[in-house]
């Protein structure tokens, strides 16, 4: 990275800045369109550079910084980002004004354009989590001179019909309600069901319904409403309906990827179930090492499980195969 970047509008402070950056992006679905790209940078420009991205709830503040001190939506793994300059954005269509498909591919475009504006010419790795685990393929496939290694986690090279089917499922929910936020909420709480298992539920959740105002209310109804509200609160319904399709448009030939690989699947994940991994890791052209690790949490494992995921990050960035 440069030591003067031209960023424009641009924050800069102390250990970390932030960008914007208008890009016209020939999407695969959707052909041209003009987009915003909100980034952020994490770290010292002379720290090896990496990309990490997470799910489509995810934004470009990972961890927290002198320049930035609220918490990151990975603030667990900061410890492990210390020692990397950190690159992120907000997704293309996050923000809501975009209104037609965006493939993961998409993405990974918009990813190379922010390096370009960054001059950074290559990046030690590429990290992501769900959504962003399927964009790091997509990068890994399409701009792998680029990339010393990919870390994904909890992403697959394909969307399980499974998932995907709970998926439209959650946007007819809210095209039902008129795309309205409780609409979403009601969305969410149904996601939210898919990502963790059966066997937490069953610790947490497992008092008798009780009668309210005369309708049973099960135990999970509150953490389900807290859920779908928090998540209603911070994302419009157009944004989530597009990237949830986005989901669904993933498809990444694994022998297009010539990266080191690793892989961490969890045992007990509904979304992206660990045969999907291993079928991925049985198809790229480089032996990737796959990490199984048994969670609870299920597909929100990466998020609760710390220092599990840590391990592996600090190995996956240490080069260990």
């Amino acid at each position: 990275m440069s030591a003067a970047l031209a960023l424009s509008p641009v924050s800069v402070a102390a250990d970390a800045c932030r960008g914007e950056l208008p890009l016209c992006l020939n999407l695969r679905h959707a052909g041209e369109r003009d987009v915003l790209v909100r980034f952020e940078v994490r770290g010292d420009a002379s720290l090896p550079a990496i990309v990490v991205l997470g799910g489509i709830s995810a934004g470009r503040h990972v961890a927290s910084s002198v320049a930035y001190p609220e918490a990151g939506w990975w603030e667990r793994q900061r410890a492990v980002f210390d020692a990397h300059c950190v690159v992120s954005f907000d997704w293309i269509g996050a923000d809501g004004t975009l209104d037609a498909p965006i493939d993961p591919l998409d993405q990974a475009l918009a990813v190379a354009a922010v390096l370009d504006h960054l001059d950074i010419e290559r990046v030690e790795a590429f990290v992501g989590c769900s959504y962003g685990a399927m964009v790091g393929l997509a990068f890994a496939a399409r701009h792998g001179a680029r990339l010393e290694r990919l870390v994904a986690i909890s992403g697959a090279h394909r969307a399980h019909p499974d998932a995907s089917a709970s998926r439209v499922i959650q946007r007819r929910i809210v095209a039902l309600g008129g795309g309205s936020p409780a609409a979403l909420a009601l969305a969410r709480a149904l996601a939210m069901v898919g990502y963790r298992t059966a066997g937490e539920l069953d610790t947490r959740f497992d008092a008798a319904p009780r009668i309210v105002r005369g309708r049973v209310r099960c135990e999970s109804e509150d953490w389900l409403d807290a859920c779908g509200a928090r998540f209603a609160s911070r994302f419009s319904p157009r944004a989530w309906s597009r990237l949830s399709e986005s989901i669904d448009l993933h498809r990444v030939d694994p022998a297009n990827i010539p990266v080191a690989t690793t892989l961490l699947g969890i045992v007990e994940d509904r979304v992206v179930p660990i045969a999907d991994l291993e079928a991925l890791a049985a198809r790229l052209p480089r032996p990737p090492r796959l990490v199984r690790l048994s969670s609870r949490y299920g597909h929100d494992a990466f998020l609760k499980e710390p220092a599990a995921v840590g391990a592996v990050l600090r190995e996956a960035l240490r080069g260990v195969a």
